[in-house]
Formats: structure tokens, sequence, C-alpha cells
């Protein structure tokens, strides 16, 4: 089963745009995350923020000489944890405020940032790893093809693609603010921009076991590993209650 939509639940690329504008307000790793700024949403941000950065950067495998495309950087969180492991990051958001903000919390000169639109050029055979984590997922079906094509430009012959984003296990559902698509619509929607699938990984689950400890017990940062083994182990138990799941995916320009 593929994507279905519901009449009148479009995602809305501008009110996508004005939504995380107006949350580049906010403080730190909220502005791309649960915005909440309450005590317990921030402490769940530090959950999902250590998930996805691990998650992603497992898959990504990066190394001195990669030159990296993040699109969606919002205030540069992941770009942060990855910089100084690599040659170059060129990193981009549709908003100018996160961009502003990721610039002023960079640490590292090989970074580039940039404010980015459907219409941006992204050169051609430019980089040899493009990575994206809770991005696609606010990108509407009218406008994600043109994006994927710009992708497979800018990547080098043999780049690969790493996306981490929320999906459903059975059927997508969409707001105007986000479509949770399916594993299969994604590796449909690459297919058509020319990618190859390369694997999938389910990582990060809704509800969490792991953040139900995390929560309920008040661990310090230093349990933080052991909480992603846990989210390993338990990703697919009993999948009638799971809501969605975080997948990492990857792609590769042959």
């Amino acid at each position: 089963m593929g994507t279905e939509y519901k009449k009148g639940q479009v995602v809305d690329d501008n009110k996508v745009k004005e939504l995380f504008e107006a949350r580049s307000s906010m403080k730190g790793i909220n502005t791309v995350m649960s915005s909440a700024e309450d005590t317990e949403t921030i402490r769940q941000n530090q959950y999902r923020d250590y998930i996805t950065k691990k998650s992603l950067l497992k898959y990504l495998t990066v190394n001195k000489t990669d030159e990296l495309f993040d699109f969606g950087c919002g205030v540069g969180r992941i770009v942060q944890s990855v910089a100084g492991k690599v040659k170059s990051i060129y990193a981009v958001d549709v908003s100018a405020g996160m961009i502003a903000k990721a610039k002023n919390a960079n640490r590292y000169s090989n970074v580039e940032f940039d404010v980015a639109s459907s219409d941006s050029d992204f050169g051609e055979n430019r980089f040899t790893k493009i990575y994206t984590c809770w991005v696609l997922q606010h990108v509407s079906d009218n406008e994600i093809g043109s994006y994927l094509d710009k992708f497979y430009t800018a990547l080098k012959p043999g780049g690969r693609m790493v996306i981490l984003e929320q999906v459903r296990l059975n059927q997508s559902r969409q707001s105007e603010y986000m479509i949770q698509r399916m594993e299969d619509d994604y590796k449909k929607l690459f297919g058509k921009s020319g990618f190859n699938f390369i694997e999938s990984h389910k990582v990060f689950r809704v509800p969490s076991y792991a953040m139900d400890i995390w929560k309920k017990y008040k661990l310090p940062k230093m349990f933080l590993p052991m909480l992603r083994f846990v989210e390993r182990c338990t990703v697919m138990r009993k999948p009638e209650y799971v809501e969605y799941v975080s997948s990492v995916m990857v792609f590769v320009r042959e």
C-alpha cells in the first residue's frame, strides 16, 4: 500500500517554511524537535537528539575526504557533530532564522551555510555524501521529486544519500506540515530519480520503551548508549502498538 491522501490534508510547503521560521526563535534543539520548552520536553529532546545523531552517522560512515551536503540543517546540530571528521560540509535550510543560528553556533571553518529554496541549484558531481534528518517528511510530493533529482545530480558517481525519516508501517499519514510516508514510498520516489536502494534500519519507535525508561528514572546522559541498545532490541516489539518509527534509509548514485 502506498501513500494515501485525505481531502484537505496535503503538505503545504509555504506553511512548513513559515512554521520553522517561527520556531527558529526558540532555544537550542527545541527548534527542530518537539517545540515545547518545558523541562520534560527538553529532556525528551536530549534522547531524540542522541538517537538520531548516532543512527544517522552510523550509516553515513564519514571519512576525512568526504564532501558532505546537509539538507535541512536547522540550527546545525548534526553539522557540529560531523564537521571535524570530514573535508567540508555545505549545509542549507529553507529558514533564514535557522541558518542565522547555525552560523552563530558554528565552530568549524570547513562549513558553508546557505538558505535554500525549491529553485536552488546544488551543482553537479559536487558531494560524496548527502544526508537529511526528519526533513523530507516536511516536503510535499509536489516538491520532493524536484529535490531528489537535484540531489542525484549533485552527488558524485558512487556517492550515497542517507536519510532518517518518520515512517508508518501500514498507511501513510499527513497534515499540512508533515507526511509520514512508508519506506516503500521513499524507495519509489528515490528510484524515479535514479537512486539505487541499499538498506534500511528502524532505529526509534513511538511509543518507545527506552524513552519511557529515560523519562521515568531521570537517568544521566552516561546511560544513553545503554538506552540506544534497548531501543534497537525493542523497536519492533509488539508492532501493533507502534504509532510510527524513525527509519534510516541508504541510497546510492551508481
